[in-house]
């Protein structure tokens, strides 16, 4: 299976949510699409991590929900979404089920959206570098490249070491 069209994953969260607005405000729609994520049809599931990944900081009682999704949905793609909600969600705790399925999902969509994702999200960097480092192993080439990317242009490092 190839990639073409990867990164087309979703648009970056729009710019009308106000930083200054409280996540309080957004809990009973969050709430709503952590029950969405559960839905039986895929387009709902996917429409539901999209929003969530929208929402950046605000969904993030949302990360079990996401975290699940990400790890344990049937489908490849609602994985790969989540995992790409997450990287907007951020924060420290969503580098464990990143690099989990970075390092264990079988599908590599779902490993490139999960190394796009740590790669975004406002981690720990000595956790993002080593988990990236490790990504450069993959056998995929997007996955490998996403990862070296991230490295060279956020973390500075330097491309002969890669």
């Amino acid at each position: 299976m190839g990639l073409s069209g990867v990164g087309k994953v979703s648009p970056k969260p729009e710019p009308y949510i106000s930083a200054w607005s409280s996540s309080e405000e957004f809990l009973p729609e969050v709430e709503k699409l952590i029950e969405r994520l559960k839905n039986k049809k895929l387009e709902a599931r996917e429409n539901a991590a999209r929003a969530l990944g929208m929402l950046g900081r605000h969904a993030k009682a949302a990360i079990p929900a996401l975290t699940e999704a990400l790890l344990k949905d049937i489908h490849w793609y609602i994985r790969g979404v989540a995992a790409w909600a997450l990287g907007y969600v951020s924060g420290e705790e969503v580098a464990t089920p990143l690099t989990e399925a970075i390092l264990k999902d079988e599908n590599e969509y779902v490993r490139w959206a999960a190394v796009e994702a740590l790669g975004r999200s406002a981690g720990d960097a000595k956790v993002i570098i080593s988990v990236l480092t490790e990504a450069l192993k993959d056998k995929n080439k997007y996955v490998h490249d996403e990862a070296k990317n991230i490295l060279k242009l956020k973390y500075k490092i330097d491309e002969k070491i890669l």
